[in-house]
């Protein structure tokens, strides 16, 4: 196993980074909700063939499941796998989703044969190796897809981290607490963060559980739209939001549906945004 962040931090130490994913299940049902409501308006309907792509421990998943969707979850950690899978049988959406451990820089390969309506990836789960790499994942995803196949990407908006930027911060989490310093490299549109993990061992006593220099591209519109024209997408619209918002310079997410190039068409402008 290598040292690379994202090694250490989904694989080495999964279970702290999994606090944050299982805090954060009550909201995913209501972002599920307008997933399937961006999808239907677009042509993927109830029934269709879904990749959630880093799927985490399935929060997206399971509810696009019970909204009658057929859903892939894709993973590196196979913690979040495993965890995925209970949550699926605890909603008993175990026959509409398969759970498997996978690498999305060999995303193809793994799904090799399959086929999908839409591909979506949320909560910032991308940029996390250099430019090239991020095209290559958006190629081999494309070659999943049906002629008619979307793409949904969630993730944090460069230019509102701009705007609110703090270099410091802190997050409690049960038992676990996230102290976080962070910088902002504009030359190379990347976020350089390094979380310090403690965990409280009695009240007011803490121990260090891990120290994780993440090191992740963080994209503004224009630059999203690149690299997905670079893998053969096409821009359709943007969202400030994962329950539909407008995006502004200062929205915290961007939100940005893609369609297979070959077959996109047009609405309006080519470089339309929701709200404007």
């Amino acid at each position: 196993m290598s040292d690379y962040w994202v090694d250490k931090l989904f694989l080495t130490h999964p279970e702290l980074f999994a606090k944050v994913l299982e805090r954060s299940i009550p909201q995913a049902v209501g972002e599920a909700e307008w997933i399937a409501q961006t999808l239907k308006g677009n042509g993927v309907k109830s029934g269709s063939r879904v990749l959630d792509l880093a799927c985490g421990i399935g929060r997206h998943s399971i509810e696009l499941a019970r909204l009658g969707y057929r859903v892939t979850g894709v993973d590196l950690s196979p913690a979040y796998v495993s965890r995925a899978k209970e949550l699926a049988k605890e909603r008993r959406v175990q026959r509409h989703t398969n759970f498997l451990v996978g690498d999305m820089r060999q995303i193809a390969k793994v799904l090799d044969g399959q086929r999908f309506d839409a591909v979506i990836n949320l909560f910032t789960s991308f940029g996390f190796y250099d430019d090239k790499t991020d095209v290559r994942v958006l190629k081999q995803c494309r070659e999943l897809v049906c002629k008619k196949g979307l793409f949904l990407m969630d993730t944090i908006n460069r230019d509102g981290l701009a705007k609110n930027f703090q270099p410091q911060g802190l997050q409690r989490l049960d038992d676990i607490v996230f102290l976080e310093e962070r910088v902002l490299n504009q030359e190379r549109g990347r976020m350089n963060t390094r979380w310090t993990i403690l965990r409280e061992i009695k009240k007011g006593r803490y121990e260090q559980r891990a120290v994780i220099d993440l090191d992740h591209r963080v994209y503004a519109l224009h630059e999203l739209i690149d690299i997905f024209k670079k893998a053969g997408w096409k821009y359709r619209e943007a969202y400030g939001s994962l329950t539909g918002a407008p995006l502004e310079v200062a929205s915290r997410r961007l939100v940005a549906l893609f369609a297979n190039e070959r077959v996109a068409r047009h609405r309006g402008s080519e470089w339309r945004a929701s709200g404007r």
